[in-house]
């Protein structure tokens, strides 16, 4: 599971430099319409099924930002949980992702730190993976 997450996390600090200095990797619309992005959503996972693509199409298509703002907007709407709904719609390596794409990083590396702590001993590679992701680089001695 840290595997993932450091994986995830090296991706984004290159996203990061490579936005700050190149332009950012991910191209997004001109404009981006949050409410009907959230209804997309919603529309996605309504009914029989879950039509995946669109769910995939649209968390890989904006920023962490823009992200958070549609779950929000996804809150303010239906009442619901954009990270809930995903959850009961989808499982295996798309939730893992959808799980990454959705939640605030504050909130995700909590849930991960618990996971490792739960059930039969200690998963100690995650919890010092997670408590270095939180060191800001100012607080290490040089």
């Amino acid at each position: 599971m840290w595997v993932f997450l450091l994986i995830s996390l090296f991706f984004s600090a290159i996203y990061q430099t490579n936005a700050a200095t190149e332009g950012s990797t991910i191209v997004e619309p001109e404009s981006i319409d949050l409410l009907a992005d959230a209804k997309n959503l919603r529309q996605a996972m309504s009914g029989w099924g879950t039509n995946e693509g669109t769910i995939i199409k649209i968390l890989t298509h904006r920023s962490y930002n823009n992200r958070l703002k549609i779950a929000q907007v996804y809150q303010d709407t239906y009442a619901k949980s954009l990270w809930e709904d995903i959850k009961d719609e989808t499982s295996g390596k798309l939730q893992n992702c959808a799980k990454r794409l959705i939640l605030p990083e504050a909130r995700f590396l909590a849930e991960e730190m618990r996971n490792a702590m739960s059930g039969w001993g200690t998963n100690e590679d995650t919890l010092l993976l997670c408590t270095m992701l939180t060191v800001n680089d100012y607080d290490t001695v040089q």
